[in-house]
């Protein structure tokens, strides 16, 4: 519509329902709106002219269902034309939205004073939303928010926020990513390769860090009993082995971490030449460039890190007994600058002083030469390859992921207050698996990031409701410290869903 004049300016009124309540789900709906005050005259602009607002139909159960997962608005035409719904445009959260179902309440065509109902399927995070719509030049805009009347933790992206030791929420190897557990991070500071050693199938051992893929050759095991929850690769000693092809990120120069875990009694015994088998090595003795992790057979009772470089090598040792007695053991190998120290179960046992290491640009072979030769007989699990010299306080907390760790979500905002008095744990799933889930409910009473408040603690059992105690003001910003016990290294105890809420 195009008038002459302009009597009174535009005045944008915004309404405020907070009376939609489904599903536990409370959401608040901002709708910021434009109501033309004038006289009979004509306006120049149309683009001042409003012609459409988002309102809220009594008949509306909510703006986002999070049942089907949609979103729901309801545009009146304020203006005096019949407007064309194809002609309506909708952007969601910024992204132009292509299906929309359109239908008119109580008509067919969308005259003024009739109201238009667009459906948008859509699966939204918790928080703020935007939501804007355009006809005719004219555009209406509605910020909501998706937010709980209680608080739960149940997917992927609650359980990634917050502070990992030692934690991991994700799908690498064996995991469930919409769960929290004991487990490495696939994206450590210098991580260039993570090989879990998860697959069931298949002839690929795949890297979860990087790209270094490697192929699994003649009579490796899959599936058996391995680390944190998760499966390893058993090993023949006769040339199983994994070959993986040689990258510039396994060609390590002056530093680098090794870190693996292994399970054997048969070193000392290997058919091959002198006994002496091949853990884990890429290097090329004819240069004297590369890194080599073995045991030195018949030639000593010793367990060998080797770091070639400068037409040199030295080696740093530990003694086989400490490693081959049939149970899992963390071994971590690292070089830096000319230094090289070795570490058995998070503690530094051995350090040797040398020729800084120069790369090779063999193939990686573990479990035996990447060709075959000196194979090794047992378990391996949790390979990792870093490009930096780890601390001694990082490779602790490398050993110690088998045993303990804690996760921290990030601070979560409940519609209202909840009832301190009343403060529960509900719909939790968890299992302990012989360990120990310890949570605690911290409470931030001035929205500093800092807990004000921190609750009695609360063993989880085979239980789903727990009461909360100690947490005496109410309020409504709170988060979970869990805290993680395994009962041995094969295992982890795991949370899949937690709720916080009034009783």
């Amino acid at each position: 519509m195009v008038r002459e004049s302009v009597t009174q300016l535009i005045l944008f009124i915004a309404v405020v329902s907070v009376t939609t309540l489904f599903v536990g789900a409370l959401v608040v709906e901002v709708g910021l709106y434009s109501q033309a005050i004038g006289d009979e005259g004509e306006r120049a602009g149309a683009a001042i002219d409003a012609e459409i607002t988002i309102v809220n139909d009594p008949d509306a159960g909510g703006t986002y269902d999070e049942d089907t997962e949609t979103v729901t608005l309801y545009v009146k035409n304020v203006g005096g034309s019949t407007l064309e719904p194809a002609d309506l445009d909708v952007l969601l959260d910024g992204e132009y939205v292509t299906s929309t179902a359109k239908t008119v309440r109580d008509g067919d065509h969308w005259r003024p004073g009739r109201v238009l109902e667009i459906t948008i399927d859509r699966s939204l995070e918790r928080g703020w939303h935007r939501v804007l719509v355009s006809v005719g030049g004219v555009q209406e805009t509605l910020s909501f928010e998706y937010a709980f009347d209680h608080l739960v933790w149940d997917t992927s992206a609650d359980w990634s926020e917050g502070v990992h030791e030692r934690t991991v929420s994700d799908d690498v190897g064996d995991r469930d990513r919409d769960t929290v557990r004991l487990g490495y991070g696939s994206d450590d500071d210098g991580l260039n390769a993570y090989w879990t050693l998860d697959e069931s199938d298949g002839d690929t051992a795949f890297d979860a860090a990087s790209s270094n893929d490697g192929s699994h050759l003649d009579g490796t095991t899959l599936g058996r009993t391995g680390l944190i929850g998760t499966t390893a690769y058993g090993f023949d000693g006769q040339g199983a082995r994994i070959e993986v092809p040689d990258d510039e990120t396994l060609r390590f120069e002056d530093e680098m971490t090794l870190s693996l875990w292994l399970n054997t009694n048969e070193l000392g015994s290997s058919p091959s030449d002198n006994n002496q088998v091949n853990i884990l090595g890429k290097s090329t003795w004819s240069e004297r460039t590369g890194y080599v992790l073995y045991d030195n057979g018949d030639n000593s009772d010793e367990i060998v890190y080797r770091v070639m470089g400068n037409d040199d090598f030295y080696d740093v040792t530990i003694d086989r007994s400490l490693v081959n007695d049939g149970t899992w053991h963390h071994l971590v190998a690292v070089s830096d600058n000319g230094e090289t120290r070795l570490y058995l179960d998070g503690e530094q046992q051995a350090t040797q002083t040398g020729t800084a290491l120069d790369p090779s640009d063999n193939p990686l072979g573990i479990g035996a030469e990447w060709w075959g030769e000196h194979p090794y007989e047992g378990d391996l699990d949790e390979i990792q390859l870093y490009d930096r010299a780890l601390s001694g306080n990082e490779i602790e907390s490398l050993y110690r992921t088998t045993v303990d760790g804690t996760h921290t979500t990030a601070w979560r905002t409940v519609a209202s207050e909840l009832n301190a008095e009343a403060l529960q744990l509900e719909n939790v799933s968890a299992m302990d698996n012989d360990g120990t889930i310890t949570v605690y409910v911290e409470s931030d009473l001035d929205d500093d990031g800092s807990p004000n408040e921190t609750s009695d603690p609360i063993v989880l059992s085979d239980a789903t409701e727990y009461a909360v105690d100690g947490i005496t003001t109410d309020n409504d910003r709170f988060r979970l410290r869990i805290e993680f016990e395994a009962s041995d290294v094969t295992s982890t105890p795991v949370v899949s869903q937690i709720e916080l809420a009034e009783s």
